[in-house]
């Protein structure tokens, strides 16, 4: 994440009043959603190990990435199986409006932020089906990393130039509040 953007991690200071904390205490990998002034919590059980992906796919949480599969558009890739999604789980595929996406950028099956088609699928059934029947259902859910539509997603948000620098509105470190994007239009 921090080779391909501007956004950089570093170490927290006593000074610093918003934070990330990871942590293994609970069961579970989740993820608290966007700047909040204070501390956020990213939790990855032992079962959330295995690659990067899973910490790359909260830490973009934490950053204001929703689910791909949240998008507006994303009927037109998917048919959403709610009756096999297990109860208490509907939430992870509610449609968000089109401003909480990036309309510039096409959907991405291929997204770090994309479930696998069985996601919360009760007895491990489908809770999503392609609508196109020649894209191949294991590729949907399974990126090991950010994929390009995720980098320039960031980019964009944070303002970064080509060469992976701020342009001066986002801040270099875990400090967002001074990034209009993420004031007025990323995070709540």
């Amino acid at each position: 994440m921090m080779n391909a953007t501007c956004l950089k991690f570093r170490a927290k200071t006593d000074a610093d009043t918003a934070f990330v904390t990871i942590r293994n205490n609970d069961t579970g990998c989740y993820g608290g959603y966007g700047y909040t002034g204070d501390k956020v919590v990213v939790n990855l059980a032992s079962d959330c190990y295995g690659d990067t992906s899973t910490l790359i796919h909260e830490m973009m949480h934490v950053l204001g990435f929703d689910h791909e599969q949240t998008r507006y558009d994303r009927d037109m890739y998917l048919e959403v199986q709610w009756e096999n999604i297990q109860a208490g789980q509907e939430h992870n595929f509610q449609k968000y409006p089109r401003t909480k996406a990036y309309p510039r950028y096409p959907y991405d099956l291929s997204s770090v932020m994309q479930y696998f088609l069985t996601a919360f699928g009760v007895g491990g059934r489908p809770t999503m089906i392609l609508t196109d029947s020649s894209i191949d259902e294991n590729s949907v859910g399974n990126a090991n990393s950010m994929s390009r539509s995720d980098i320039l997603r960031m980019r964009s948000a944070y303002k970064c130039d080509f060469n992976g620098e701020s342009g001066g509105i986002g801040r270099l470190d875990y400090k967002f509040e001074e990034s209009k994007f993420a004031k007025n239009n990323f995070f709540f």
